[in-house]
Formats: structure tokens, sequence, C-alpha cells
């Protein structure tokens, strides 16, 4: 037994660094997919989390998760909030509601030249004031800076080809943007 054993001790020592590297390969390989689908999650979270807020009132939560350019477009931080507070009310005074929210899709990640990018793709129905549902398939652009960890959002439906790469110098041109529409129910 002691020979079998002597044997086979043998035998994984010469396979020792080629089976090492195979496992570590894929180990990373399997820490790349988790990462993946972390950030997609992250990601997802991050745009749940903006419509609620969006849905609330909550207009901190807005703003905190709006791409720092877009608050800039819109006259800065505090000409954004008055914007964004008149929006929330007209959300309320509408009485909308989001009912329901889904990824109909995954997450498409993507680089320009020093950010990362995500649509994000969502599909929800929102009640309106006496029973009316609509349907929305939209999405909303994630923007990472360098250096950052946080991403931060604009609504996708604003953005476009033409107007892409005004708001954000890197953005790829070759990209194609995910169809959206609204529609009553």
């Amino acid at each position: 037994m002691s020979n079998f054993v002597t044997r086979r001790a043998r035998s994984f020592r010469c396979f020792g660094p080629v089976f090492l590297g195979m496992l570590l390969l894929n180990l990373l390989a399997v820490s790349g997919a988790l990462r993946a689908e972390n950030e997609a999650e992250r990601v997802q979270r991050d745009v749940r989390s903006l419509m609620e807020a969006t849905y609330s009132r909550d207009v901190e939560g807005v703003l905190r998760l709006t791409h720092p350019r877009v608050l800039e477009l819109m006259g800065g931080k505090d000409a954004a909030r008055v914007a964004t507070v008149a929006a929330l009310t007209s959300i309320s005074r509408l009485q909308l509601k989001i009912g329901k929210m889904t990824f109909p899709q995954p997450p498409i990640f993507f680089k320009g030249a020093t950010r990362r990018y995500v649509f994000v793709p969502t599909l929800s129905v929102v009640s309106a004031t006496g029973g009316q549902m609509l349907e929305s398939l939209n999405y909303q652009l994630g923007i990472l800076e360098p250096g950052t960890s946080q991403w931060k959002y604009v609504e996708g439906s604003r953005v476009n080809q033409s107007n892409a790469r005004q708001i954000f110098s890197d953005f790829p041109s070759d990209i194609e943007f995910p169809r959206f529409y609204r529609r009553k129910l």
C-alpha cells in the first residue's frame, strides 16, 4: 500500500505545476465571471434605486445617482435640484406610481477612451390618475468615471448618437443604442 501511495505522490509532483496552473486559470475565469455578474447586479440595483427615488419624490436620491455632467448641463447642482423638485412634483400631482419594473435584458457594458459605460434596459408599468396604465421600455445610461467606483446615470431616452459625444467626449461612435418606447395599456 505504501508503494502505491509513493508512486501516486510522485505522479502528482510531476503534474503539480500544470495542475496548479490550470486551477489558477479556472479560478481567474470564475472570478472574472462573478465580478461581471456582480457588476451587472450592482448597476441594476442602482437603476432600481433611481426609479424608486423618482417615484417616491426623493430628490437627493435622484441627484446622488445622476451624472455630474447632466447636473452641469442643467445649470449646476442648485438649478438641477430646483428642476428635479418640479419634475417630481409633477409626477406626484399626476399620481404616477411604478407598478412593476423588470430588466428585460442584461446590462450592456462597453468602454470609451477614458470612461466605462453601460446600457441598463428597463421595462416598467406605471399607473396614472384615472386608472391609466403606461408601459415603458427604456434604459439608463451608466457612466463610470476613471478612478471612481460609483456609477452615475443619465436617462437613456434623452441620449442618442448625435448628442452622446457632445455630453461625453469619449463616447464610442459605433455603439448601437437600445430601442425604447412608451405606450398606453
